[in-house]
Order: structure tokens, then sequence, then C-alpha cells
């Protein structure tokens, strides 16, 4: 799971050259994209639900069902970097790029206190969660603006 994020690294570097500018990379099967129609059929995932392990990296009894699985994830995921290339992005507001990493780091702690107090229902942790951390974070990002 974690080797998708370091190939996503490596997938971007290529696009220095911003949003209409010149593309490292190459197209490889975009002008023959009915093939990826019927590569994305052949790695498909099965439609039946298996809970095999975990979520983000299921364990299937069988190797060929593991394979399939990763190949699937990575078909997906050059479809998805090279539709993304054709497409203008606006840059994240900083709040929210600073807030998504605080939560990445703080989640853990604000659940367990939540827990802690008794809150039971997801939905309520979740929100107080992603409230928190909005709070600490847009006073900060406020001040840094100001400066």
């Amino acid at each position: 799971f974690s080797k998708f994020f370091c190939m996503g690294y490596v997938m971007t570097h290529d696009r220095r050259g911003g949003p209409g500018g010149d593309d490292g990379v190459q197209p490889l099967l975009s002008a023959a994209w009915p093939l990826v129609l019927f590569l994305l059929t052949a790695v498909a995932p099965s439609t039946n639900w298996d809970v095999a392990g975990m979520l983000t990296y299921p364990y299937f009894f069988f190797v060929v069902d593991r394979c399939l699985y990763v190949a699937g994830a990575l078909v997906v995921v050059f479809v998805l970097d090279r539709v993304s290339r054709s497409l203008h992005c606006m840059p994240m507001p900083a709040v929210f790029g600073r807030a998504s990493l605080f939560l990445y780091v703080a989640h853990p702690w604000l659940i367990t206190a939540f827990l802690a107090v008794g809150l039971r229902s997801v939905m309520q942790i979740w929100l107080l969660t992603v409230a928190t951390v909005l709070a600490v974070i847009y006073p900060v990002e406020f001040a840094r603006r100001s400066w």
C-alpha cells in the first residue's frame, strides 16, 4: 500500500511544466484507449464482497486473486494519472492542506479522547475531530497571512 505513495511521487515528478506546460511523460496507451477498457475489464476486482484481511490490502486466498487485485489497482492509478494530465487544477487552499496534515497526525489522539469522554457515534466523533483540527489550524493560518 505504501509503495503506491512512492509511485505517485515518481509519477508527479515529471509534471514540472505545470498546466499547459511541457509534460515529461508521453502517452503510452492513450491513443489505443479501447485496449485500456479491455485491460480494466480483465483485472477488475470481483463483484462478490469478501472481507479478506484489511480493506486497504485484502489478503485473498488464491494467488491469482491477489495478482488481479494489484494489477487492477495499478491500471486504475495509471488511468487516473493520464486523465488528470489533461485537466487544469486549482491549488488547494493552504488552510485545508495544513489541516489535512495535522488531521493525519492528530486524529488517533483526538479519536481516543472523544472515546474516553463517552462518545460512541462514528459520525459525531468524525465531525468533532475535523472541527477541532479546523479550529486549531484556521487561526494559525489567519495569523500567518496577516504577517
